[in-house]
């Protein structure tokens, strides 16, 4: 594991030690210049796009926060120059350039059986218990996919359930918070 990766880990969520934090990164894909990753955990909980398109990744409010506030507040000058503008596919809408976004179904399945559920940083639980109004007691926690729901039609978005599964049925209401796990292309 590089130490950039680690370190992004490290920056995202204070609480953990850089033993733990190292095993807080799943790589999807090693390629020769390259590694594809994703947080092992739900980093925050955020709502996709509150109010109408709901299940577009282009205009959505949670894309401009990743590629904005997130990524501008995580990374130093140095580390941005290690992760990679990459062309986002979005299943039938418009494909976007993204430095930091959600997996799709096809990157979901990606993952390791055991990585499909998301552990919830103490971060995140806080953020889901403020906004839901009650505790959060569950080990692991719902979580966002870009891409709408395919079954659907394409008008209510796909997000992963507790127990590692897609949600069968979707969920059309972007504005209800679900878990943020961040993924990139990074350099070597």
């Amino acid at each position: 594991m590089s130490t950039f990766m680690s370190y992004y880990i490290l920056k995202a969520v204070a609480s953990f030690d850089k033993e733990k934090a190292m095993k807080m990164i799943e790589t999807l894909k090693n390629i020769d210049t390259k590694y594809f990753v994703i947080s092992h955990s739900c980093l925050d909980y955020r709502v996709f796009n509150d109010g109408r398109n709901s299940s577009n990744w282009e205009k959505s409010e949670l894309r401009k926060w990743l590629n904005g506030e997130f990524y501008e507040s995580t990374f130093s000058e140095a580390e941005k120059s290690r992760i990679l503008l990459t062309t986002v596919s979005n299943g039938k809408e418009k494909a976007t350039k993204d430095n930091i976004f959600l997996l799709n179904e096809e990157e979901f399945f990606m993952l390791d059986v055991k990585n499909m559920r998301a552990g919830l940083t103490k971060y995140a639980r806080a953020r889901y218990s403020e906004a839901i109004y009650q505790p959060y007691k569950e080990p692991h926690g719902f979580w966002w996919l870009r891409e709408y729901n395919k079954d659907k039609g394409g008008y209510d978005l796909t997000h992963v359930c507790a127990n590692g599964t897609l949600n069968g049925f979707a969920r059309s209401d972007s504005s209800h918070p679900d878990g943020i796990r961040p993924a990139m292309w990074v350099k070597k």
